[in-house]
């Protein structure tokens, strides 16, 4: 999927797993900036590029659920620590938004032909191409709505 679909999707499913949660809006805000920053992480230090290939090919590391595990830990200490320190008050639960945000981005590229991580094989459910402009639109427009039905229902 486009990254932009990605970032958007992964939004809705943060701030859907934030208000689950019932967290506060300071949690909610870092959980929704580290949802966009796990989507970025997962996406540049994920492919690796050879000029004989005509797409990316993703790595084992972030394209698994461990990788994304462990990107959403590193995420939490980074963004919750200084938080922490600005009003003394630990922001553990942003990991559980984080976590959900970076799966999601796994289940978008297990919908695509190149597929994800899992146990160390590559799963793939090939429903559509990553550039597909149809599922794009779609699951943006699902990511829109998850970020309504999060910050519109009370």
């Amino acid at each position: 999927m486009r990254e932009s679909t990605h970032v958007i999707f992964g939004l809705g499913v943060g701030a859907i797993v934030a208000k689950m949660l019932k967290m506060n809006t300071l949690d909610m805000g870092l959980s929704l900036v580290g949802s966009i920053i796990i989507h970025e992480i997962i996406d540049y230090f994920g492919h690796e590029y050879h000029f004989w290939q005509s797409h990316p090919r993703r790595l084992q590391f972030t394209h698994s659920i461990f990788g994304v595990f462990l990107i959403a830990t590193f995420l939490t200490i980074i963004i919750g620590l200084p938080a922490f320190y600005v009003n003394g008050v630990g922001h553990y639960l942003i990991f559980w938004p984080l976590l959900a945000s970076g799966l999601s981005h796994l289940v978008l590229d297990a919908l695509t032909p190149n597929g994800v991580f899992i146990c160390g094989k590559r799963v793939s459910l090939r429903v559509c191409r990553s550039n597909n402009p149809i599922a794009n639109i779609a699951l943006q427009f699902v990511g829109v709505a998850l970020l309504c039905f999060a910050f519109c229902r009370s």
